[in-house]
C-alpha cells in the first residue's frame, strides 16, 4: 500500500525502490516528537536513507542542526604564534 501511494519511491532520496533494495517503514512524523502509528503516517525508505533520517532527527532533537549559541571565533584568535615574532602582540 505504502510503494503504491509512493509510485514506487523512496520518501527520502525520490529513487526507485529496486527487487533487491532493503525498505523500511518510517514514521513521517516521529513517535518521539508525538506523532502516532498510522498508515497516515508512515513512507517507506531505503534502509539507508532511513538511518541517515533517524540520525538527522536525532541532531535536531539534540538541537545540533539549529544551535547557533556557540562563540564565533574572529580571525586570529586562537592562533599560535611564536614568541619574539612579528605576531606577537604590544606590550
Amino acid at each position: 500500500m505504502l510503494l503504491k501511494r509512493q509510485q514506487g519511491k523512496c520518501a527520502f532520496c525520490g529513487l526507485y525502490f529496486r527487487q533487491e533494495d532493503l525498505r523500511e517503514q518510517d514514521h513521517i512524523w516521529p513517535r518521539a516528537y508525538g506523532g502516532v502509528a498510522s498508515l497516515a503516517n508512515l513512507q517507506l525508505r531505503h534502509r539507508h536513507c532511513h538511518d541517515r533520517k533517524t540520525a538527522l532527527d536525532s541532531l535536531q532533537r539534540l538541537g545540533g542542526t539549529d544551535d547557533n549559541s556557540q562563540a564565533i571565533e574572529e580571525p586570529g584568535e586562537g592562533a599560535t604564534f611564536t614568541p619574539g615574532s612579528e605576531d606577537e602582540p604590544a606590550r
